[in-house]
């Protein structure tokens, strides 16, 4: 078991540094090699369809993590 995590930074206007905060994207049944092969289109499909679509959202890190127990951060 896989856990495909994501850290996701928003850009607001006026503030120099973004805002990012870690997101569980999905625990999935495969191996930690082809998770880092295919996660970024994992990513890119799975952004499109979730609350991070626009482009103030970026993708700042990608992260395969094993088992399904991982609890992401908060803003960091």
């Amino acid at each position: 078991m896989m856990t495909i995590v994501t850290l996701m930074c928003h850009v607001i206007v006026g503030i120099t540094s973004p805002v990012c905060h870690e997101e569980v994207v999905d625990r999935v049944e495969i191996s930690m090699n082809v998770c880092q092969m295919g996660s970024q289109q994992y990513i890119a499909d799975w952004k499109e369809k979730s609350i991070f679509r626009g482009d103030q959202w970026t993708v700042a890190a990608i992260q395969c993590i094993p088992g399904n127990d991982y609890q992401p951060r908060d803003a960091i």
